[in-house]
């Protein structure tokens, strides 16, 4: 059935309900015309959007509640930015314990004490610099219980990443590179970006850990995959190998080894010998990468049509 047909007939079912006054289907119609949708209008499909939370949310319905706090609080559709008018809505949700409309009110307090890994983290965030103890009890708690919970690796990362830093500066407690090194393995083992930054740094200078400039390497490029600013075109690697301490053979060696599986990467190096970055220029290192990134998105879209991804 095409997307639009299907649509239609979801919406069929929710109207009668949502015109008698049901307030999840009101909630419901509410998302249908929130939705995407080819050929309309974006502002006409959110002004009705807004219409039916509004619906619901008189009825108590939390989830529309909340979104009528976003509509109000960012400008929706034809609504106009009213942040006063948007907390009124985030009170009413978090009065019925909705832990997003505490987070968008700052009651992190209240978030953080129903569990929520993230106002946990904001917490340690918020008591860093008047009372270290504190923070290290919010970070804790975030890493543990972020870490129990499905979809909360960047969290339970971040809340790592910071128990790192506070060991490796010796902030509230005493300062303990091993210890540091440690939660900073954790935090790259949840996804955090900024993690294998210091954890490659640490192994070019070997602080905390045996100095390892090969292994250094290979973190760098972790730590650049990673990045979303990052941007090596045009960088000169050579400088940049000084700079970090690690050879440029090692670094090279790194490269290699992630272009193997990665096409960015293999067009990287395919680019880098092809402008001489940093290095002698290589024709043949140059065309042999590209034809590794070629072939590297050859069986990236296999892998894709066999899921049924491209049509």
């Amino acid at each position: 059935m095409h997307y639009a047909e299907k649509r239609a007939e979801q919406e069929a079912k929710c109207r009668p309900a949502a015109e008698q006054g049901d307030a999840e289907a009101q909630f419901q119609l509410a998302r249908l015309y929130e939705s995407y949708s080819p050929g309309t209008d974006t502002k006409e499909r959110r002004t009705a959007a807004l219409r039916w939370f509004l619906k619901a949310a008189e009825q108590g319905h939390v989830i529309a509640q909340y979104r009528l706090g976003l509509y109000y609080r960012h400008g929706v559709g034809t609504v106009a930015k009213d942040q006063a008018e948007g907390d009124v809505w985030f009170s009413k949700a978090a009065a019925q314990g909705h832990i997003g409309a505490m987070m968008h009110l700052g009651r992190y307090r209240e978030a953080a004490d129903l569990g929520n890994p993230l106002a946990q983290c904001k917490l340690g965030d918020q008591s860093i610099e008047k009372d270290p103890a504190e923070a290290m009890s919010w970070y804790l708690k975030a890493f543990n219980n972020a870490d129990s919970l499905e979809g909360w690796d960047l969290t339970a990362g971040e809340a790592a990443y910071q128990i790192a830093k506070m060991y490796e500066e010796g902030r509230g407690i005493p300062k303990n590179d091993e210890t540091a090194v440690a939660w900073l393995f954790k935090a790259a083992e949840k996804g955090d970006p900024k993690a294998p930054w210091d954890i490659a740094d640490r192994y070019a200078k070997g602080i905390g850990i045996p100095k390892d400039t090969a292994v250094a390497a290979e973190w760098y490029v972790e730590a650049e995959s990673r990045d979303a600013n990052f941007e090596p075109e045009g960088s000169d690697l050579q400088k940049t190998c000084k700079a970090r301490g690690v050879p440029l053979k090692e670094m090279l060696t790194a490269y290699r080894k992630a272009a193997e599986s990665c096409e960015v990467w293999a067009m990287y190096l395919a680019d880098l010998y092809k402008y001489g970055w940093g290095i002698p220029p290589d024709r043949a290192e140059s065309q042999k990468w590209r034809r590794r990134a070629a072939a590297e998105s050859a069986h990236h879209l296999v892998d894709v049509e066999a899921e049924g991804g491209v049509h």
